[in-house]
C-alpha cells in the first residue's frame, strides 16, 4: 500500500474558498466557513448542526483555539448563528443566509468597482446577477498530489452545496445607464452593517451610508463595530430595543461608551465603577478632593 493510499484511509480532504480568507479573518476562518456551508441544511434540528469541538477538529484539523478564533470572526460578521443548549451541553451552528448573501453581495460590489476602473468596454456581468463564490480549493483538484479517484461514495456523493461553485467569465459592454444610480458601499461600512443586529429595524442602508460618508466614519469603523458587538450582548438590545442604525449613526451612539458588566444580558452582578461615564468619574473625584480640602481646613 502506497503512502497516499494510507492517507486516504486515515483522513479525507476538505474544500474551502481561498478568496474569502482575507475577507473573513484568515485561512482558519475560511476553512471553518467552508465546513459550515457544507453542513448547511444537513442538521437534525432547525437550530442547525450540533458538533463538539473534537468533531470539528477531526473534520477540519483546526485546534480548539483556532475554532474559537474562527467562530468569533464569523459571529462578528454576522455569518454564524450559535444556539447554546446548556442543559444538554450542546452548541448548534447555523449559517445566517441573509447575512451571507449580503456579504457576498458586498464582495461582488467591491469587485465590480475594481473592474469599472479598468479598460473601457469591459465590466462584470449584469448587476442583477446573483453573486457567486469562486471555485472551492480542494485537494481533490487535478493539481493535487497523486491521482485521485473519479467517483465518490457515502456522504461525499450526496453533497448538495448551498451555492453553485461553477464560475463563468462574462465580458459585456459597460452599461453606463445603471452605474450612476448604483450605491457602492465601502468595505468598512459593509462590516458595520453586517455586525448590526439583523432585525426589522436594520433598514435604510443607503441613507445610513450617506451619514457614514458625511461623518467620515471609515476611520472609526473598528470603534463602531466593537461598540455594536458589545451592545448586542446587552439585555435591552437582545429584547429588541436596539435603535435603528439610522438613529445610531445620526445620534453618535457609539460615543455613549461601552456597557458596564451589570447591563450585559444574563448577568446578575452589581454595578461597578467600570461602567461609569468618564465625566461622572471626574466629577466624583473633584467632589472628593473638595471634601478632603474642606475637612483639612476645619481641622486646622
Amino acid at each position: 500500500m502506497s503512502p497516499l493510499d494510507t492517507l486516504r484511509i486515515v483522513s479525507q480532504p476538505i474544500a474551502y474558498y481561498p478568496a474569502l480568507a482575507k475577507h473573513v479573518g484568515g485561512i482558519t476562518t475560511a476553512i471553518f466557513l467552508g465546513q459550515l456551508i457544507y453542513w448547511d441544511g444537513k442538521g437534525e434540528s432547525d437550530l442547525g448542526t450540533h458538533k463538539t469541538s473534537e468533531e470539528w477538529e477531526a473534520e477540519t484539523g483546526l485546534s480548539y483555539r483556532e475554532q474559537t478564533g474562527a467562530r468569533k470572526n464569523l459571529r462578528a460578521l454576522g455569518l454564524l448563528i450559535e444556539t447554546h443548549q446548556r442543559l444538554k451541553h450542546r452548541i448548534y451552528y447555523r449559517l445566517n443566509h441573509e447575512a451571507f448573501n449580503e456579504f457576498l453581495r458586498s464582495l461582488n460590489d467591491s469587485k465590480t468597482e475594481e473592474q469599472d476602473g479598468g479598460e473601457d468596454g469591459e465590466s462584470a456581468s449584469n448587476d442583477s446577477a446573483t453573486p457567486q463564490l469562486p471555485e472551492a480549493q480542494s485537494p481533490n483538484d487535478e493539481n493535487a498530489i497523486g491521482e485521485q479517484p473519479e467517483t465518490q461514495s457515502g456522504d461525499d456523493a450526496k453533497r448538495n452545496p448551498l451555492i453553485d461553485t461553477k464560475t463563468t467569465t462574462v465580458i459585456t459592454t459597460k452599461n453606463t445607464c445603471d452605474s450612476p444610480n448604483r450605491t457602492k458601499y465601502s468595505e468598512s461600512f459593509n462590516r458595520f452593517w453586517l455586525a448590526y443586529p439583523n432585525t426589522p429595524r436594520r433598514v435604510a442602508k443607503a441613507k445610513c451610508f450617506d451619514i457614514w460618508k458625511r461623518k467620515k466614519l471609515d476611520d472609526l469603523a473598528d470603534e463602531l463595530i466593537t461598540h455594536v458587538n458589545a451592545m448586542a450582548k446587552t439585555k435591552a438590545w437582545q429584547d429588541g430595543y436596539e435603535p435603528a442604525p439610522l438613529t445610531y449613526l445620526n445620534q453618535d451612539r457609539w460615543e455613549d461608551g461601552l456597557p458596564g458588566p451589570e447591563v450585559v444580558a444574563g448577568r446578575t452582578t452589581q454595578p461597578s465603577g467600570y461602567g461609569v461615564n468618564k465625566q461622572e468619574a471626574l466629577e466624583a473625584r473633584n467632589r472628593e478632593i473638595a471634601r478632603m480640602a474642606l475637612m483639612g481646613g476645619q481641622n486646622g
